[in-house]
């Protein structure tokens, strides 16, 4: 009797599991979406940037010609 009534209980807790892990799944699927997004804007602000190549280059020519007003001047 007792095993009957497991028997006849498991279909149902089995789809409502099912139905819960479902659920779940669909909420992971909306965060992995918003966390993407967030990557993405991310990667737009750093791209904007200039690489560090450009910034050695205009850091140098900037002191390089500080360096020669002041020579000239003196």
């Amino acid at each position: 009797m007792l095993l009957e009534n497991i028997l006849n209980n498991m279909p149902n807790t089995i789809d409502q599991r099912v139905a819960r892990l479902e659920e779940q799944n669909k909420g992971q699927d909306k965060l992995i979406g918003i966390i993407c997004s967030d990557i993405k804007d991310i990667k737009k602000t750093l791209l904007a940037r200039p690489s560090w190549a450009v910034t050695i280059i205009l850091t140098g020519l900037c002191t390089l010609c500080c360096g020669l007003i002041v020579y000239i001047i003196t």
